[in-house]
């Protein structure tokens, strides 16, 4: 199923397309390592004549490897109390809104086009004095204290997009920004994917990878790696493609920065599996005008090597808090993923090890060792694909204008592993997963602690800690952990049910933050309204939410991005002015809540 990343809605005026352009520099000597024959899906269908077909559910099919699916009952969870606001005296919404609807509707670039940015995705990263949040085609920096330095900045500006300053050749699509901050060498790292000219089709579709140093508002260069195969621009050749990689994750080690990717063919949707790439970082830092890559080609499998029935997805690279990396076996970055490939259900988890970081060509590299990529099957509770979240009826002004004034369903789309964070020597995550509650179904969280290891080259490891978070009458969605190296973490998430609209949550997860209780960050101002979610506009019968949350530790303070519903009003004031009076954007009314949680005792 393919799902929208933009749409758009309106005509009206925008803001001028920004003056300065970045050099975007593309990588060319990309060493390959591992291939197989992708799996071929059945084409998911089109939302629409205006949807970009990006972020999508990663689809199943009836030729995987058999698994535990058809034997796993849907996981039961315990009714978890829920706070009001303000019950946590440690809790700080520093900015609400921070990033929302109405900045990045107002800020595209593209003349006279308006548009409906679903779903945001937030990100975030934290340090050296600096708070960076993107959502979908935006981004911002403040100070810790939430003043802003720079921004709202579009992500067209911001990563150089060549069609700015010429809009004839086309309509650009940057989006589905991931960031990291790496303390060792102060610097900020951006992955975006881009789709490129979208006149008549891409030219050429890339990542492109942003290396900005801290106290800068710019990037100091922009990666481009090339992921259309079009025979002539990249040496990665796969079956169904041109094609580009969906859902760019980031994380890193002392040696590396790495991409996960799930690769869909443009055309015709087809799934060849994630693959991981693999930059040597000091040629990051020293700007070298053609950095050291290794790519693990899709499909990386799991269970069968040979009959490719098992392409993993959503391969989340470790984030290590405060730079604190594994530094065993020459350098080891970690990863985790689900083994729900049939869209059922499973209770596995899959840890991977990338070991001899080192060995990524390039500055530094040690070139006697071969980088290894391994991968490990954990036995966990059970998963699986949550259904669509309710919420609370509201006022739907373009509800109304698209015909349609039933408030939807909220999308929360599969059980994909979410961010993973590297601290005190374990690995941190989380999924959305379908859940029993007083014998009714909802959309519920499952997180992980896993302790991993490597021995003799193969890596393994163990769930340490793994609950359910869950509340009858709501529906939570989209987590993201952050740990301090000191032992303590939080889980944020958005959550909405039929007596309250989208809201923004958290629980902690060690006691020296308090219970396990949900806690409410903010609670919404009224219902989701956005266009994604109402056929009469031509797209789908439930609504479009961020992908993702964002949350990650600095020292002792644990950050959090979380998208909630931050504006509402009724049709009259939109129908006279579409962002009724700046609080919101034409064609959604989401925004995001950027908070902070310090443990008892301080930073």
């Amino acid at each position: 199923m393919a799902f929208a990343a933009m749409t758009i809605a309106y005509c009206g005026d925008v803001g001028a397309a920004p003056g300065n352009v970045p050099v975007r520099i593309q990588a060319g000597k990309v060493t390959l390592l591992g291939h197989a024959k992708p799996i071929q899906f059945d084409p998911p269908a089109t939302g629409g004549i205006h949807t970009f077909r990006v972020a999508r559910m990663i689809p199943a099919t009836s030729n995987t490897a058999p698994n535990n699916g058809a034997a796993v009952k849907i996981p039961v969870a315990p009714n978890l109390p829920v706070l009001n606001p303000s019950q946590n005296p440690n809790f700080k919404p520093l900015l609400a809104p921070a990033l929302n609807s109405n900045i990045t509707e107002g800020d595209y670039p593209y003349q006279p086009l308006h548009t409906s940015v679903e779903p945001p995705n937030p990100a975030l990263c934290v340090g050296a004095g600096e708070v960076i949040e993107t959502v979908d085609l935006e981004i911002e920096i403040f100070d810790t204290s939430g003043k802003l330095l720079s921004g709202p900045t579009n992500l067209f500006a911001f990563f150089g997009s060549p069609n700015i300053t010429n809009k004839a050749n086309g309509m650009d699509f940057i989006g589905l920004t991931r960031c990291y901050f790496d303390p060792p060498t102060n610097t900020f790292f951006f992955v975006a994917t881009d789709l490129g000219n979208r006149k008549g089709g891409p030219a050429a579709s890339a990542l492109l990878l942003a290396v900005m140093p801290a106290g800068s508002t710019s990037p100091a260069s922009i990666i481009m790696e090339l992921t259309t195969d079009n025979g002539k621009a990249t040496p990665i050749k796969h079956p169904h493609c041109p094609c580009y990689e969906d859902q760019p994750l980031i994380g890193a080690d002392a040696n590396g920065i790495y991409i996960s990717g799930n690769e869909f063919a443009i055309a015709t949707g087809a799934f060849n599996g994630g693959q991981i790439y693999a930059f040597n970082k000091a040629d990051l830092i020293a700007l070298n005008p053609d950095p050291g890559v290794m790519v693990f080609e899709a499909p990386n499998n799991l269970l069968d090597s040979k009959n490719d029935k098992d392409a993993a997805a959503s391969i989340q690279p470790a984030s290590a808090t405060d730079g604190v990396y594994e530094t065993a076996n020459n350098g080891t970055e970690y990863f985790l993923s689900i083994l729900d490939f049939a869209h059922h259900r499973d209770n596995r988890i899959a840890v991977w090890a990338l070991t001899n970081t080192c060995a990524i060509p390039g500055t530094g590299a040690c070139p006697s060792l071969t980088l290894s990529l391994t991968s490990a099957i954990l036995a966990s509770n059970a998963y699986g694909i949550p259904p669509n979240a309710r919420q609370k009826k509201g006022l739907t002004p373009v509800g109304q204008f698209c015909g349609n004034n039933a408030v939807r369903l909220i999308n929360t789309f599969d059980d994909r592993m979410q961010q993973v964070t590297f601290a005190d020597g374990k690995l941190y995550a989380a999924l959305t997963t379908v859940l029993t509650v007083n014998k009714k179904k909802h959309s519920g969280l499952l997180y992980f602690v896993v302790a991993p290891s490597v021995t003799g080259g193969a890596v393994g490891g163990s769930i340490t800690d793994s609950n359910y978070v869950a509340s009858d009458g709501l529906d939570l969605y989209y987590p993201a952990i952050a740990a301090t190296q000191s032992g303590s973490a939080v889980m944020t998430f958005s959550f909405s049910g039929t007596n309250m609209f989208p809201s923004a949550g958290y629980i902690p997860l060690t006691p020296d933050l308090g219970m396990f209780e949900i806690h409410t960050a903010i609670l919404g101002a009224g219902a989701y309204d956005g266009e994604s979610g109402y056929p009469g506009c031509g797209f789908f019968s439930s609504a479009l939410w961020g992908f993702t949350a964002a949350a990650v530790a600095e020292s002792n303070t644990m950050w959090m991005a979380t998208e909630y519903v931050s504006a509402t009003c009724d049709h009259k004031t939109w129908a006279k002015d579409e962002t009724c009076g700046g609080i919101r954007g034409p064609g959604s009314n989401w925004g995001t809540l950027l908070s902070n949680l310090v443990p008892p005792g301080g930073p």
